[in-house]
């Protein structure tokens, strides 16, 4: 596939995930897509398949109340997939976070099958997302 085709689907990625259309999103996610976050947090590990990926997103919108926004600052693409930068923004128990992140995503025939994201603060990423009494 193309790099300006995986340019076109990263993109809506984004798009989908900001209005929160699960829907589309599981349209662009392979059925056994992998997930791995980084860290040592409630929301880390590896998520394979939409059951888990899913179970893992529906995790961060109720730790953040569905207040995470991602907004694309760069997209580079080649023809296995691509990396986006973007700058995601929560908020938690009254506190406001905003980070940058590296998401690199594989993708075949399409669909997104791995996305990896990689904190530029990984540290101020594990408190934010730490363990405590939500979900």
């Amino acid at each position: 596939m193309a790099a300006t085709d995986h340019r076109a689907i990263l993109d809506e990625v984004y798009r989908a995930f900001n209005r929160g259309d699960v829907d589309r999103l599981k349209e662009l996610f392979a059925d056994d897509m992998t997930l791995v976050i980084p860290g040592a947090t409630q929301i880390s590990g590896t998520f394979r398949g939409h059951d888990e990926v899913f179970g893992a997103f529906a995790q961060m919108a109720a730790i953040t109340g569905g207040t995470s926004h991602a907004a694309v600052e760069r997209v580079l693409v080649d023809d296995t997939g691509g990396v986006v930068i973007a700058v995601d923004s929560a908020r938690r128990d009254g506190e406001d976070v905003s980070a940058r992140f590296a998401d690199v995503y594989r993708i075949e025939h399409g669909r997104v099958t791995e996305l990896r994201p990689f904190p530029e603060d990984p540290i101020a990423m594990n408190h934010f997302w730490r363990r405590g009494d939500r979900p």
